[in-house]
């Protein structure tokens, strides 16, 4: 079956917005075109580096050309109850898998204004499929158990990256040109910075952010608080 398709978080924002950019006739990335390399920081209220920088969403913003996407559908897997991988960077027009490896019963759904959706209850080994034409972020989550919150972040072109735990990220094949790159954090605003690509690599790229306040409450699917929200017999 295919569908086509709240955190609330206060966060201080950092960025650099002097153009950076890469030596002229320096080697070239993959497939003719640049890579744009760096680092994302996340700051805690404290002050202190959050260790921990994974999930980051870094993209370039008004990339030219036309892309498809990818012929295999990306998976979100249920598992543990838990979003695996909590956030997916897809582009529009991908089709997403939602699998369920628990021996329960989930329901995926989203209020996100890009793409509403609701996949109902499946069971262990089941999948459905949702369609992500709209840009923008949608939250996911189950409407049985609550603890569950995911992220597809849709974006308009296939120059992005999601960080890992060191907060490094590379976005290859960057035509020559000057763009926005900005970084998405699923607990506040995006950071933003301007880079240049001039036929070399761009390096030494680095977005900061800085976390204030962090709240995973949602309702369900109708609007409603949870009730029994643990109960495992679902």
């Amino acid at each position: 079956m295919v569908i086509k398709t709240k955190h609330i978080i206060v966060w201080t924002v950092l960025s650099f917005m002097l153009p950076i950019s890469g030596p002229a006739g320096a080697e070239a990335g993959p497939e003719s075109g640049a890579a744009v390399r760096g680092a994302v920081e996340i700051h805690q209220k404290d002050g202190a580096l959050k260790a921990d920088r994974s999930n980051v969403v870094v993209y370039l913003e008004d990339v030219p050309g036309a892309a498809e996407p990818p012929a295999g559908n990306p998976q979100i897997r249920q598992h543990g109850k838990q979003y695996v991988p909590e956030v997916s960077p897809v582009l529009a027009g991908t089709t997403v898998d939602f699998v369920n490896d628990d021996n329960i019963f989930h329901n995926v759904f989203s209020v996100s204004p890009a793409e509403p959706f609701d996949l109902g209850v499946y069971k262990k080994d089941s999948r459905k499929s949702v369609r992500f034409d709209n840009p923008g972020v949608i939250n996911l989550y189950c409407n049985i158990h609550p603890n569950m919150v995911g992220y597809v972040v849709v974006l308009k072109n296939p120059f992005f990256a999601r960080t890992g735990p060191d907060g490094v990220f590379e976005i290859a094949g960057v035509p020559p040109g000057t763009y926005k790159i900005k970084a998405w954090q699923r607990f506040g605003p995006e950071a933003a910075a301007t880079v240049i690509t001039a036929g070399g690599p761009v390096n030494g790229v680095v977005l900061k952010l800085t976390e204030e306040k962090i709240s995973l409450s949602h309702k369900n699917k109708w609007g409603q608080d949870y009730v029994d929200p643990e109960n495992d017999a679902y």
